[in-house]
């Protein structure tokens, strides 16, 4: 085609006649009350992609055009289940009850409410989801099957399906404290959940029940919270001084949250002062020895001072330190010592 200056390529070809039936009976017919001009066709790079501008009794809108082939469907098409239109999938607007309240069935065949080329839809949908009105009336081939895709681009793969499912988030900089192939998935969890602020602090449980007796079971001095058990508290401080001096970061705070700021930038080495360094300084094991100790003194166990508490963590890491399977090397026989 050529307007006398330049050429235009054809990609398909729209038929005008066509896609004035596809609009919706009501627009239309019976009598003719709304009368459509059409004032100019966008045709898109893909076909579902077109439209048309038209001017429906005053009112300019954008109808998208669809062929004959986009409309076709497999006789035995849910209605509730499958995305066979441009609002989406159905269970997704109308609900469990609403189908119940018309008496339809969830296995719905979109064919089943269709007759006569018109849509039988309960009178009272087209009130309650207006959005039903717009929807064209497909055809149907006898020759297609109605069949479950994955609804991606990437094909249907485990992997693809998870990730779509996942719920996903920005990465977290402090993933290496808690999880590394060494860790101990016990005291990780916990401290995984002391990092979050989740742990049954009373703090928290001050919201539902403020006329509990709530006194930090380590110190007794006041109400305990994540703050205050990781490393304020009188009885945590002291442990956590103690197991500092043998590490090589003296110098870090007495918090836990800054702790894990400082130590996110940190990059830890693959040789055994690395996983030994990671054992200590990501403060799993202290996170959860006082954390545990915690729970044993609300429960009437016996108490346990600084220094038994101290003996059990170091006792600890050094059992998870004999689970390791290194190599005969002169580090791995100083870090032994």
């Amino acid at each position: 085609m050529s307007n006398g200056h330049s050429k235009w390529s054809i990609k398909y070809i729209v038929h005008l006649d066509e896609a004035m039936r596809s609009f919706p009976e009501n627009w239309v017919y019976p009598y003719k009350l709304v009368s459509i001009d059409v004032w100019c066709i966008d045709l898109g790079e893909r076909e579902e992609d077109s439209f048309m501008v038209i001017d429906l009794g005053g009112t300019i809108m954008q109808y998208k055009i669809m062929s004959n082939t986009l409309h076709k469907l497999p006789l035995n098409t849910s209605t509730c289940h499958a995305k066979w239109n441009a609002i989406g999938v159905l269970n997704d607007i109308v609900s469990a009850r609403d189908l119940y309240d018309a008496r339809l069935s969830n296995d719905l065949k979109v064919a089943e409410l269709i007759q006569g080329n018109k849509w039988v839809w309960p009178e009272d949908w087209l009130i309650i989801f207006p959005r039903l009105q717009m929807l064209q009336v497909p055809f149907f081939s006898a020759n297609m099957k109605d069949e479950v895709v994955w609804v991606t681009n990437e094909g249907c793969r485990t992997a693809q399906a998870w990730k779509d499912l996942r719920e996903s988030s920005n990465t977290i900089r402090w993933h290496h404290l808690v999880w590394f192939s060494c860790s101990n998935p016990k005291q990780s969890l916990f401290l995984w959940l002391a990092i979050q602020g989740k742990l049954m602090t009373h703090d928290r449980m001050l919201r539902w029940n403020a006329n509990g007796n709530y006194a930090c079971p380590l110190c007794g001095t006041c109400p305990d919270s994540h703050s205050h058990l990781f490393f304020e508290c009188v009885y945590s401080k002291k442990i956590w001084i103690t197991m500092k001096k043998k590490l090589l970061f003296r110098g870090l705070s007495n918090n836990l949250m800054d702790i894990v700021q400082t130590l996110a930038n940190y990059h830890f080495k693959k040789d055994i002062w690395g996983v030994i360094n990671r054992f200590t300084v990501a403060v799993a094991a202290v996170v959860y020895h006082i954390w545990h100790e915690r729970n044993r003194r609300i429960f009437n166990k016996p108490p346990r001072n600084e220094n038994d508490l101290i003996k059990s963590i170091k006792y600890n890491i050094e059992l998870q330190l004999l689970t390791l399977n290194v190599k005969e090397k002169k580090s791995v026989k100083i870090a032994a010592k």
